[in-house]
């Protein structure tokens, strides 16, 4: 009678498990800058639809205040006879639908403050404006970096290839361990004590203290083996669908810097027929405004109204172009894994390398 303590040692398990295991929680550390990394896209986003708001609120604001102005000219010619009072109708209603936009642009501009409060964990009552006066086009990424530049910069980066690399390391390991498990020995250890006791026939007496250390060596089969086969299969398949996982992965990040890209070529491509527009629209609008106060008789002042209209249209669509250039420019820095400034500048500096030499005239 007595008891003591006994120690099995696997030695396969001894070999491969603490690798496995360090490959496992290098998976989670990459999963956790893969999520810093979409809240930061998101607040990104967010920010820029709140500079779009305030934006936008900005166009109404103007666009109201040329409404209000017509509105009174028209009821002013109106009372002198010079108009009727179907262009001062008009007029109005153009005020009205001038001032329910700068509600509605009031209203999205309350939306973004309160989406991007929740994303950076602020109380939704406080009213955030953005630091910057203007939305500008914001490139994050060289216009010169070529699209597979890109992409390499995207595999390098992504913590989310990372990620799945270390699941397909750690599920090597255990694969190797269910190869040599058959053949690696286990050991055992065991240190028991207490008393031992016995006689002749059904006499049990005689007590008196044994102590006993016990160290084995063996080697286990499952199911003669089958069973080890087995779990080497079951690992294997293991293996072979974490690879299949990095390169779902990889064709995911290759198609979203591809969008991203397109997206971002597009919306730059824009950028200066909208500016030559806004440029023509404030024109238009001078010339009309100009010649209504110089010679009210030679035309009628309701035709202002429709570069009052033109200029509130371009100038959104500016403004539209713009922002989804800077989400754009958000989503490919992102989908190339946030990389460092310093990657940046080298890639550029070897892309511009790769560029031909301007040719001189006449040669």
């Amino acid at each position: 009678m007595g008891g003591g303590p006994t120690l099995d040692l696997n030695i396969g398990d001894a070999l491969y498990a603490p690798l496995a295991a360090r490959q496992l929680t290098n998976a989670r550390v990459e999963n956790a800058k893969a999520a810093s990394n979409d809240l930061l896209l998101e607040v990104s986003l967010a920010y820029t639809d709140l500079m779009q708001g305030y934006a936008e609120l900005e166009i109404a604001e103007e666009t109201y205040q040329n409404a209000k102005q017509l509105a009174e000219l028209l009821t002013a010619y109106e009372k002198v006879g010079k108009t009727s009072n179907v262009d001062t109708t008009r007029a109005e209603t153009e005020l009205y639908q001038r001032d329910r936009e700068r509600i509605l642009a009031r209203g999205r501009v309350q939306a973004g403050s309160i989406r991007l409060a929740q994303l950076l964990n602020l109380p939704p009552s406080i009213s955030l404006r953005p630091a910057e006066p203007a939305l500008v086009p914001l490139p994050m990424v060289p216009e010169v970096l070529p699209l597979p530049e890109m992409i390499a910069q995207g595999i390098l980066h992504r913590p989310e290839m990372a990620e799945n690399q270390s699941y397909i390391d750690a599920a090597l390991q255990y694969w190797r361990s269910a190869k040599v498990e058959p053949f690696v020995p286990k050991l055992g250890l065991g240190v028991s004590a207490g008393g031992f006791g016995g006689g002749p026939n059904d006499f049990f007496g005689n007590f008196d203290s044994r102590s006993d250390v016990t160290a084995l060596v063996y080697w286990r089969l499952e199911n003669l083996g089958l069973g080890n086969l087995a779990k080497q299969n079951e690992r294997e398949s293991l293996l072979a669908q974490a690879n299949h996982r990095l390169r779902i992965m990889e064709n995911r990040i290759v198609g979203q810097i591809a969008q991203a890209y397109n997206q971002t070529e597009i919306s730059r491509q824009q950028i200066p027929a909208a500016e030559n527009a806004i440029k023509a629209a404030r024109e238009s609008h001078r010339l009309n405004s100009e010649r209504i106060k110089r010679a009210p008789e030679q035309a009628r002042p309701l035709e202002i109204l429709q570069p009052i209209q033109a200029l509130n249209r371009v100038r959104l669509d500016y403004l539209q172009t713009v922002a989804d250039y800077n989400r754009a420019q958000f989503r490919l820095y992102a989908a190339m894994g946030n990389p460092p400034q310093c990657a940046l500048d080298r890639a550029n500096v070897d892309a511009k390398a790769q560029l031909p030499a301007p040719r001189e005239v006449g040669k």
